[in-house]
């Protein structure tokens, strides 16, 4: 079991190996992203297994179990393609998400320019889903083209919840981010209970945030 803290509150997470329960609640996080930009590889890292080199040509699906203090939480790794005009076909892939991944290659320009078409395809079918920023290939530093400040500055432009760079293949960053999945969702999940009880606080909410004007990366 390990530690993080998040805005000053301390979690415990550990990644389990427990038989289902139709008492486990399921929670569905995609990886969005241009072709080649590693979604494949920090799926199969979060999960600790090898990396594949063969691209994904639709969408593979894993699921694993997280501890957070004593709260099991099952999470469904869905890692698409990374064509947009299929992701525009397949609504599904947008349904019911809790938390979305949109990843770039900190090595490849072009696949931090179309962040923004994956962020406007999302909020189109997934509005108020958790959103994170990943710039991915951080161990191909030599090679940067996407300078970490500009990633930073989009995280505040689009209002991601998270933004974080890692490396799949190093294991950079990894771990870290599996822990924010996790505390994200454990922490939506006991926000959306308190709101339940407060509905006119979460109408205030809701009111504010459709206030926000969207600004571009």
């Amino acid at each position: 079991m390990e530690e993080i803290e998040i805005e000053g509150i301390k979690y415990n997470v550990e990644l389990i190996n427990e038989k289902d329960s139709n008492d486990i609640k399921t929670y569905k996080v995609i990886i969005i992203g241009k072709n080649g930009v590693g979604k494949s590889s920090i799926t199969l890292k979060l999960m600790n297994k090898n990396i594949k080199t063969e691209p994904t040509l639709s969408v593979d699906i894993a699921c694993f179990k997280i501890k957070v203090n004593e709260k099991i939480i099952k999470i469904q790794l869905w890692d698409s393609c990374g064509n947009e005009e299929f992701a525009k076909r397949t609504q599904n892939l947008f349904i019911n998400t809790s938390l979305s991944l949109i990843v770039y290659a900190i090595n490849d320009e072009e696949s931090f320019e179309a962040v923004k078409i994956w962020y406007n395809i999302l909020s189109n079918y997934n509005p108020n889903c958790l959103k994170y920023l990943i710039g991915n290939k951080g161990d191909l530093e030599k090679e940067r083209e996407v300078q970490k400040e500009k990633g930073e500055k989009c995280k505040e432009d689009y209002d991601f919840n998270l933004f974080l760079e890692t490396s799949a293949e190093s294991g950079f960053n990894i771990k870290t981010l599996l822990k924010n999945i996790a505390v994200s969702i454990y922490q939506k999940e006991k926000n959306e209970e308190e709101n339940m009880k407060n509905p006119q606080k979460t109408m205030k909410l809701k009111l504010e945030k459709t206030r926000k004007k969207k600004r571009k990366c």
